[in-house]
């Protein structure tokens, strides 16, 4: 619009591309106890691809949340990045997704052998091996307030709305 638009910089001789993800585990619980998934990937830190969407069934906690979101982002982010490469935009691999968690990185890790979550997911689905594949995937823990797609995952005043569009267009250098 005329007052409002999302730019950038390119960085250097290659572009960068981010991929942030989060869940808000059953937020709305006055309506639904689903948790919603926020992905946003950046190029050259301006947000080229966003997409927020419940899950589709109840997660028994905020880890189960938290990683079905991360299997979502991965599945986004593959996609964009096989795309860039048809673009004949440089890509990196394994691709690096930045979480607000822990739950996350421990899972793809494999470091936490006796997990509350043993049972929720059976750890021989394709998917779970996909996701604890070092070669691919790789889980960065970054604190919440520089996580850009918390703003997918919670219902905000247009305040607090703005004050998030905001730090993200203010902070597209850090990327």
């Amino acid at each position: 619009t005329v007052e409002f638009r999302i730019e950038g910089r390119v960085h250097g001789p290659s572009d960068h591309i981010a991929i942030y993800s989060d869940s808000d585990h059953a937020s709305d619980k006055k309506i639904d106890t689903r948790s919603q998934t926020g992905i946003m990937i950046l190029l050259n830190g301006v947000p080229c691809y966003w997409r927020s969407a419940k899950q589709p069934i109840t997660a028994l906690s905020s880890a189960e949340a938290e990683i079905y979101a991360l299997s979502e982002s991965v599945k986004h982010g593959r996609l964009f990045l096989w795309r860039c490469e048809e673009a004949n935009i440089p890509v990196k691999w394994s691709m690096a997704i930045y979480v607000d968690n822990t739950q996350s990185k421990s899972f793809q890790n494999a470091t936490c052998i006796n997990s509350k979550l043993r049972g929720v997911f059976d750890l021989r689905d394709a998917w779970i091996q996909e996701l604890r594949d070092k070669g691919q995937v790789e889980t960065v823990a970054i604190p919440r307030k520089e996580n850009k797609s918390d703003i997918l995952t919670h219902c905000l005043s247009s305040g607090n709305f703005n004050k998030e569009v905001g730090y993200i267009q203010n902070h597209t250098n850090s990327d």
